[in-house]
Order: C-alpha cells, then sequence, then structure tokens
C-alpha cells in the first residue's frame, strides 16, 4: 500500500496535468538519513531508509525518470518538497509528535527517552517552512528555472 500510495497514485496524477501546471509534491527530509548538513544533492544512503523513506525516495526516481524522457515538454514543472520535522508554536499543539513529546516528557518526567540516537533528523521552523513556499509560489511564473527541481528544507539538523 506504501508503494501505491507515494509512487503510483502521485505518478497518475502528474501525468493527467499540462506542461503549464507545476506539480509540487511534498516528501520527507528522511530521504538524506546518514547525513549531517544535507543538501538537495548528497548521495542517498538507500540501506539506512525504513519503507516509508524509501518509498518517497523511488517516488523521486520515477519523477525524473519522466522527466528526462519527456523531450517535447508535454509533463508540468515538478517540485518536490523534502521537508524536515515541522517544530513550531500552534493554538491546537500535538504533544504525541517527536519535538512536543521531548518538551512534554521533560517537564513531567525530568528525562527525554531517544530511540534510534545514532540518526539523524533535520528540523524544520515554521517561519523557515512558511518563507521557503512563499520564494517557490511567487517564482512558479519563472519558465526558466529547471522542469525537475528537489528542495530539501531543513532550518538545521
Amino acid at each position: 500500500q506504501v508503494e501505491e500510495e507515494n509512487i503510483s497514485n502521485v505518478i497518475e496524477i502528474m501525468k493527467k496535468l499540462k506542461n503549464f501546471q507545476h506539480f509540487i509534491a511534498a516528501s520527507t527530509s528522511a530521504v538524506m538519513e546518514g547525513h549531517n548538513d544535507a543538501t538537495e544533492n548528497s548521495p542517498v544512503l538507500r540501506n539506512l531508509l525504513d519503507s516509508y523513506s524509501f518509498s518517497m525516495f523511488k517516488r523521486e526516481i520515477r519523477l525524473r525518470e519522466f522527466v528526462d524522457h519527456d523531450h517535447i515538454q508535454q509533463l508540468p514543472r515538478i517540485t518536490l518538497l523534502r521537508f524536515g520535522t515541522i517544530v513550531g508554536n500552534s493554538p491546537s499543539q500535538r504533544t504525541d509528535l517527536m519535538v512536543p513529546s521531548f518538551f512534554r516528557a521533560a517537564y513531567t518526567t525530568g528525562e527525554i527517552g531517544v530511540a534510534g540516537h545514532n540518526t539523524m533528523r533535520s528540523f524544520l521552523t515554521l517561519e523557515d517552512l512558511s518563507d521557503a513556499l512563499v520564494s517557490l509560489l511567487s517564482s512558479a511564473q519563472d519558465r526558466e528555472r529547471e522542469r525537475y527541481s528537489v528542495w530539501h528544507l531543513a532550518s538545521f539538523d
């Protein structure tokens, strides 16, 4: 089901769009597992990815293949956004997600339990997320931009 939702369904949606449209899809910075200060061009260490992250990486590959084989430019412009774990304050803040759960545990028990302590995690502040989306959308009409791009959005690792 992960493959179908993250790859097949997305490909089918993308195929229905026209070349003057802009296809923007959310991904995860977890495809850069094992890197400190990852960029869009850092190599992906496939052996470190869980099934979800690997499916997102495979989706990136499939979408890139479509663009590379689209010599008459019938496909839309494609942008993939690799979001870090988004952190910020909200009026209806969930406390079960990673960062809020750390704060809750520190406050209520004085301890923070960390599973997978050998992994790296990228974080993205709400302010940086907003700035990146405004930048992306304000440049959406710029036809000189790449037909396929990946933005690795992280405030810090």
